[in-house]
């Protein structure tokens, strides 16, 4: 997470990042147990996870922990849950990066990609992120910087 990844070619992508960017634009969470629904979860964990458990900051992390697990819960809920988990994570070791399946593999594009609810979702998260002294992603490698909401 902490470099911006280099994306594979879109036109003709490798049978794993096929399989990543299907998880991710189809991973929609379904349940609302404390978790907005209807968001594409893949993406609004990656723009969250890394960076709340601390990686690419500089900081001392927040002295809040329950506020970070709040947070967590509110982007990662029902990560578990996502169809081609496995292969996100598969790619992110053969890559050595965190939080970076969807950049590498060139579908993390506003609109194409991320839908528009994910966007607003993910732009709530990096200020929530923000309130809580964490630098998000977006302001670390120009990714998942989500839509500012209306």
């Amino acid at each position: 997470m902490n470099r911006r990844a280099t994306p594979r070619s879109r036109e003709d992508p490798s049978p794993l990042c096929r399989s990543v960017c299907d998880a991710y634009r189809n991973g929609i969470r379904q349940s609302t147990s404390g978790s907005p629904a209807r968001i594409q979860v893949g993406y609004s964990c990656d723009a969250t996870l890394c960076t709340t458990v601390g990686i690419g900051q500089t900081a001392p992390p927040p002295v809040n922990p329950l506020r970070k697990t709040n947070l967590l819960q509110s982007a990662c809920g029902g990560l578990a849950e996502l169809s081609g988990l496995r292969a996100i994570l598969a790619l992110e070791q053969i890559d050595q990066c965190s939080c970076c399946a969807s950049q590498v593999c060139g579908c993390d594009n506003a609109g194409s990609d991320i839908d528009a609810d994910t966007q607003a979702e993910i732009a709530k998260l990096n200020a929530q992120q923000e309130q809580l002294e964490i630098t998000p992603q977006c302001q670390i490698n120009g990714t998942l910087c989500g839509a500012q909401t209306r």
